[in-house]
């Protein structure tokens, strides 16, 4: 597209209004506030981390040179006369005259400094200043105003959010993971590629996000990563399932799962099971099918009807045939609330456990429904809990074992009536793992699951949410390395928008012939909005990054803000992998 159109409709009438003489016009990019960014994150300091501005330079350098500068004038001018001139209801659109002289000057005469990306800068100092570099294109200054504002918002947001983020699950991997866990790297994960409103703005949010991450499934961030910031180390993801592979393989393989579990003639042999059902699924071998027939015959499916045992037994052998046949080895994330997750944890589970051990990569539970706190932590924070709140006398249940409870205490029976049964929704999936897998003592003093199974949950997660599941896992002395958190829309896309940080692109300076006119507003309804004027000069006195407004131009370069584009050139440009170094140190 033209990028002369991607502005405001009122833009175009903009150059007749300055005051007669004007050649220069200085504006500053300020975020003001995050009052609707604190109703989501209420912990989130008055401060912005800033980034996306050399995204921002390198797509509008980009976009002005292939569809504009590079362009047959007569070509830009017959579209945008077609289409600008019943917009604006006039037949002669006089404006298309400064285009064209933008056009034979061949490049864009602005300069735009910035604050080098990752500062954290307080709410209400400059992050970059634009202005025009040729006296005739003053008017050019704001035009760009409604992109670069589109352009940056996400990024410099979605950048502030991610520290805050990472900052949670740093406190919490350094309390209960051991120092140099390679899991850290990939706690959280970019999921939210198909809750933006477009791609560009997934691309923009997901270079973002991975500064504090290694995780994504949004692959046109792997793409902003190089194009725009030089990455040579980008992002990783894994082999995974979605609910329309799972329900498939499940329904498929329930025809053979309950054929297998209602083999009950005593007499079979080896040879019989092979040679009754090996030729009906061509990529099961007779071992296959064998290994199948004793798994199956291990469910415990009482109290189940046809049904329910026909699902099981097809999950059994859908997730048999990916461990086993399809992946090996490797990482493997499998969603699992197709259809009963809890009888997935609590009886498939232990009947593949082996088989999930002995296995050379990680088998990773995906819940995808339900609250992620009551899903992973069960419906009580603890058994205790549980324990305390039952009457005396009470009969319960825990892995098998039978207790009572007797003023106060608790022991435990061979055999009683009225059993309590504290079950695994009750106890939550990491208490369940637990108990299937076993767990290991780190040296920081915390239970670790092993290495070979997991969990990774991308539905409902909020910072909240985080919190919560990370608090209790290691109030209950687990190690939070057993869960990857996935952020969605919610966090990345839903929550996101210009006002999150009041971010705007205002005027302070001018010039009209040769006397300096500093602008600016200060609105008795509002004071929120009141702008600085004149030069301004971002600058660190005593630790703490401020704006000086007002100053001349001499001291305005010797301020914080770089030049990252001038006059059709960029200027100053970092690499992605020192970008993330240094957001380690955040």
């Amino acid at each position: 597209m033209n990028p002369m159109f991607k502005t405001d409709s009122y833009k175009f009438s903009h150059k007749d209004m300055f005051v007669p003489n004007t050649n220069l016009v200085y504006s500053h990019v300020t975020p003001r506030n995050n009052k609707y960014l604190k109703e989501m994150y209420p912990d989130i300091p008055d401060t912005v981390i800033v980034f996306g501005l050399q995204y921002v330079v390198r797509s509008l350098k980009k976009d002005w040179d292939d569809n504009f500068f590079a362009k047959p004038w007569a070509e830009i001018e017959k579209e945008a006369f077609s289409l600008l001139s019943p917009h604006l209801g006039k037949p002669d659109v006089s404006f298309l005259d400064n285009f064209k002289q933008l056009h034979k000057l061949g490049y864009l005469p602005i300069r735009i400094k910035g604050i080098p990306e990752l500062t954290e800068v307080p709410l209400n100092v400059p992050i970059a200043t634009i202005q025009n570099t040729h006296p005739d294109f003053f008017w050019l200054t704001n035009d760009l105003e409604p992109v670069i504002l589109g352009q940056i918002y996400t990024p410099l947001t979605v950048a502030t959010i991610g520290r805050l983020l990472a900052k949670l699950r740093d406190k919490y991997f350094d309390m209960s993971c051991e120092d140099n866990d390679p899991f850290r790297d990939f706690a959280l994960h970019d999921f939210s590629f198909r809750g933006h409103p477009s791609w560009e703005s997934a691309l923009q949010a997901s270079i973002a996000f991975s500064l504090y991450t290694k995780g994504t499934d949004t692959v046109v961030g792997l793409k902003g990563m190089v194009d725009y910031y030089d990455a040579k180390e980008t992002c990783y993801s894994l082999s995974a399932t979605e609910h329309s592979l799972t329900s498939q393989g499940i329904l498929h393989y329930g025809e053979l799962g309950i054929k297998l579990l209602y083999e009950s003639d005593s007499s079979i042999t080896r040879e019989d099971i092979i040679a009754k059902y090996v030729g009906m699924y061509p990529e099961f071998t007779g071992d296959h099918i064998l290994s199948l027939y004793s798994l199956v015959q291990q469910l415990d499916t009482k109290e189940l009807n046809e049904h329910e045992s026909r699902l099981l037994t097809g999950e059994l052998i859908n997730l048999y045939r990916l461990l086993v046949i399809k992946y090996p080895i490797g990482m493997l994330a499998y969603v699992s609330d197709t259809f009963n997750y809890y009888a997935l944890v609590n009886k498939i589970l232990p009947v593949l456990k082996d088989i999930i051990i002995s296995r050379d990569g990680k088998c990773v539970l995906r819940p995808d429904s339900g609250n992620p706190e009551t899903v992973i932590l069960g419906h009580y924070k603890s058994t205790n809990q549980l324990v305390a709140d039952l009457p005396d006398g009470s009969f319960y249940r825990i892995d098998d074992r039978t207790y009572i409870k007797s003023k106060g205490e608790t022991h435990q029976l061979a055999e009683n009536l009225n059993i309590v049964d504290i079950n695994y929704e009750q106890k939550g999936t990491i208490e369940v793992l637990a108990r299937i897998f076993g767990t290991k003592l780190n040296s920081k003093g915390f239970e670790e699951l092993p290495p070979q199974i997991g969990i990774v949950y991308g539905d409902g997660i909020t910072y909240e949410r985080m919190g919560n599941i990370y608090k209790e896992l290691t109030n209950r002395g687990y190690s939070v390395n057993c869960i990857c958190m996935a952020a969605g829309a919610y966090m990345l896309s839903g929550s996101i928008t210009r006002d999150s940080l009041s971010l705007v692109v205002k005027a302070s300076q001018t010039r009209i012939g040769d006397k300096l006119q500093p602008v600016y507003k200060d609105p008795v309804t509002d004071k929120g909005k009141t702008s600085p004027s004149g030069f301004l000069k971002v600058t660190e006195i005593i630790g703490k990054i401020m704006c000086i407004p007002n100053v001349s131009e001499e001291q305005e370069i010797k301020g914080m803000l770089k030049v990252i584009f001038e006059d059709g050139q960029l200027g100053y440009q970092v690499d992605y992998d020192t970008l993330r170094l240094k957001a380690k140190e955040l």
